[in-house]
């Protein structure tokens, strides 16, 4: 009788201890997996790394955003060298554009993209780099081409065309409502998700730790 007992005691905390395993490892899933939301404003976005990376990172940037510029030339090329590089992190810059003046800028950037994906980093870069120079908006539009020009290998008569019809700003504006509402009252650039998790941008420390406690089999 006190055998049956202790089997039945056994098998009672094995399946409690097992119910608790699958209910933690939901939650873990769900902490990781990316938001609908979030993945629908990444498709047809600028994308560097491997599509089979464990961890996912996201951008939201204003051209005419300071902190944008600040973690493009700080933080940036630090998750490259040691994340993207050896394709455990990809990385998606989604483009937006709702400070007075940024939409050209924003335009040519995705014009870039479509005409030559390799390019827009480094275009995106040359842009940042002379965010507090330009003019605003369309008066920013000569500038643009010349970027082009400074970066190589971008049609540059497909370029000019984008630039003088606007093409892209319908997207852009799909682009700010939807990151609007994504991120409710929190709504503001440098905006950074990593594997669907908003995260301070304030150094690349706190983004190194969320990085790595996203990596399997590694800890912070």
């Amino acid at each position: 009788m006190t055998r049956k007992f202790g089997i039945q005691q056994i098998l009672v905390l094995a399946t409690t201890a097992f119910s608790v395993f699958l209910v933690v490892g939901a939650i873990a899933y769900q902490s990781l997996k990316t938001p609908e939301g979030l993945k629908a404003l990444t498709i047809g976005m600028p994308t560097l790394g491997s599509q089979a990376a464990s961890v996912e990172v996201v951008i939201f940037e204003d051209f005419l955003c300071y902190g944008c510029r600040v973690f493009n030339e700080e933080i940036f090329p630090q998750i490259e060298s040691r994340y993207i590089t050896s394709n455990r992190v990809r990385y998606t810059f989604v483009p937006l554009a709702f400070i007075g003046g940024s939409k050209p800028l924003a335009n040519a950037a995705l014009a870039v993209y479509k005409i030559a994906p390799d390019r827009f980093f480094a275009y995106a870069r040359e842009v940042f780099q002379w965010m507090e120079r330009l003019p605003r908006g369309d008066a920013a539009k000569p500038y643009l081409l010349e970027f082009a020009k400074k970066v190589g290998r971008i049609d540059l008569d497909k370029l000019k065309q984008c630039i003088e019809t606007d093409c892209y700003y319908e997207e852009l504006d799909r682009n700010y409502r939807s990151a609007k509402k994504l991120m409710g009252k929190n709504f503001g650039t440098p905006a950074l998700f990593i594997n669907g998790e908003k995260t301070s941008t304030a150094s690349f420390r706190l983004v190194q730790q969320r990085i790595e406690k996203a990596l399997p089999g590694e800890k912070p």
